[in-house]
């Protein structure tokens, strides 16, 4: 059975890393190459993508898109805004059952044994 919502292994630390390092500078086209010339995720690369697309930081081809342009280029104020919607949509079923404290559940009760979501 597929999992319905992306995860990475590594734990949150990569996915801390990307959107670090593209708060600072966010390719127009971003692949598993990109990452790994990033040293972002070593070897897990595929599944930093998936994550990506899930939240529509990127779109099928690996392009950003508009939503990213204008989220990643914003201060940190507007930037945790943006990103926080972008999260909420994606993740709208666990928001929907939980609204506002969806924010706040332990790992537990946020994913299957053995993911990390945003």
């Amino acid at each position: 059975m597929a999992e319905k919502h992306p995860y990475s292994p590594g734990g949150a630390g990569a996915i801390t890393a990307t959107v670090t390092q593209f708060r600072n500078a966010l390719p127009t086209q971003i692949s598993a190459e990109t990452l790994k010339k990033l040293g972002i995720a070593p070897n897990n690369e595929t599944y930093i993508i998936n994550l990506l697309r899930f939240l529509t930081v990127i779109d099928a081809g690996g392009n950003k898109t508009p939503a990213a342009s204008s989220a990643f280029t914003k201060d940190d104020e507007e930037f945790q805004k943006e990103l926080g919607a972008m999260i909420e949509e994606a993740y709208a079923e666990l928001f929907k059952l939980h609204q506002e404290k969806a924010w706040d559940l332990p790992e537990s009760r946020k994913r299957p044994a053995r993911t990390t979501l945003i």
